[in-house]
């Protein structure tokens, strides 16, 4: 940009040498038709040229086209409180360019809402970073999928999409390793209860072979042991069933008998039982059904 105010000058120079008041005259209604025209390199090299013999005008015109400049360069550089003030002080130029200073007026409110947007997803991010550090990361994921979306087509907030979208690599990582452990975890709980279910089913073999039942007596317990694991563990009462053994339903594998209950509680609905010399019950329902213990 030096180089294009040098060359500028230069060519002003040498057409507007020798000329005196005059000339500096043409020279800054020159820098005043150019920033009217937004050719701003143009006005301060035409301003530069009018500085000795107008200098007053000159010098007020330059300062002001050159904070204006340096205010647009800082804006660019996202140097927003550089930028701010640098615009205010256009503005407040006493002799200065009226539109430049409208200009900087408008600059100053694109500004504070730049900075407004700027400051409402920074919220955002640091919201979402602390969401993923507290582990609320289902929060976290709806919160930076709204940032994407809002930032997605403003090239002012690409930053702010780039970090959302690697916030939510981390989100989307940190999910599939819980989803990844919970799978593991109930792989795991299965196994254990798989093999905890072959431990019992063994223990009750293993049991089994040991009892050596010899009477319709030693029958009775097994019985009831039968029966409140077919109620799921309910004790059962005396009050509530007779269990009365009975020879003639007695066979070369066990002992049998009837089952009486109480016509109020009436909560089993078995009629016949049979135990094994090994313990096995077999009970028998009033509609034929049978369950094995």
């Amino acid at each position: 940009m030096k180089t294009r105010i040098l060359g500028i000058i230069c060519s002003c120079f040498i057409l507007l040498a020798g000329c005196g008041d005059k000339t500096a005259n043409k020279a800054i209604e020159q820098g005043k038709l150019a920033l009217a025209n937004k050719e701003y390199d143009k006005a301060l090299a035409s301003f530069s040229l009018a500085l000795d013999e107008k200098s007053d005008e000159a010098k007020v015109l330059h300062t002001q086209t050159k904070k204006w400049m340096d205010a647009m360069k800082a804006k660019d550089e996202q140097n927003w409180d550089e930028a701010n003030k640098l615009f205010g002080e256009v503005v407040e130029t006493k002799g200065g360019i009226s539109s430049l200073k409208e200009d900087a007026k408008k600059m100053k409110g694109e500004l504070k809402s730049n900075k407004e947007t700027l400051d409402t997803y920074n919220n955002k991010l640091s919201q979402a970073q602390e969401l993923i550090n507290n582990k609320s990361l289902d929060e976290a994921k709806q919160l930076l999928s709204t940032v994407q979306q809002e930032t997605a087509t403003n090239e002012k907030l690409k930053e702010h999409n780039q970090k959302a979208t690697q916030l939510m690599a981390t989100v989307d990582m940190e999910l599939t390793k819980i989803e990844d452990e919970k799978k593991q975890k109930e792989v795991k709980e299965k196994k254990q209860a798989e093999e905890k279910k072959r431990a019992e089913e063994k223990k009750q073999v293993e049991e089994k072979k040991q009892v050596d039942i010899k009477s319709d007596e030693e029958a009775i317990p097994y019985v009831r042991k039968a029966l409140e694991k077919y109620l799921a563990g309910n004790p059962l009462s005396k009050a509530d069933i007779r269990i009365m053994p009975d020879s003639g339903m007695n066979t070369e594998q066990g002992y049998g008998g009837g089952i009486y209950e109480n016509k109020e509680t009436h909560i089993t609905h078995i009629v016949d039982y049979h135990v094994k010399f090994n313990g096995s019950v077999t009970l028998m329902t009033t509609t034929g059904e049978t369950y094995q213990y």
